[in-house]
């Protein structure tokens, strides 16, 4: 990953070109009070070194915004993610921290497969609003997740958003993502 934030609170990322990152661009995780703004983005578009380049993967999040901002990488623009549950490193298997609050305003997702939610949702996504978003190719919309990975969406608000050269869905949903199904959260 490019940009990672554990366990952060009141962080200002701004005014800053990002170039080939490498895996994921921004993640924040676990964190709180982050707001990234005015940021460029940019990748390869297409071949091996686009693929889970994506641009801004707030996860297990809260009050975080995305705001003013161009990507253009060939994954996806913004992925809201809560939970693996079944993933080795403890801080990635937890159950139980939702990502809530998110805030995306003003984005332009040039070769990007758009704005998505999951695949990891597992401890839950609610309050998130997307507006004012410009997207250049792909399903502008996606949500995605498997069985047995899947907790809860709630409160997602798709407001002023433009595709543009749509090759696909507009909405594309698919709660088989990636095949099989994963291991459940344990009931509490």
């Amino acid at each position: 990953h490019f940009m990672e934030f554990y366990f952060c609170t009141d962080v200002i990322v701004e005014d800053m070109v990002i170039h080939n990152s490498s895996q994921w661009t921004l993640r924040p995780s676990y964190s709180s009070r982050l707001a990234f703004r005015r940021l460029t983005i940019l990748g390869d578009t297409i071949g091996i070194n686009h693929h889970n380049t994506d641009g801004f993967d707030p996860w297990a999040s809260k009050d975080v915004s995305f705001t003013d901002s161009y990507y253009e990488a060939g994954d996806d623009c913004v992925a809201i993610k809560s939970g693996k549950n079944n993933d080795s490193r403890p801080w990635e298997s937890d159950c139980g921290v939702p990502c809530e609050n998110i805030y995306v305003n003003n984005i332009t997702c040039a070769h990007a497969h758009g704005l998505t939610i999951g695949s990891e949702i597992a401890s839950g996504i609610r309050n998130v609003t997307f507006s004012n978003v410009r997207i250049h190719s792909g399903s502008p919309v996606k949500l995605k997740s498997q069985c047995g990975r899947g907790a809860y969406v709630r409160d997602v608000l798709f407001e002023n958003i433009t595709g543009y050269n749509i090759d696909g869905a507009a909405v594309w949903m698919d709660m088989q993502y990636g095949g099989g199904s994963a291991k459940p959260c344990p009931e509490s």
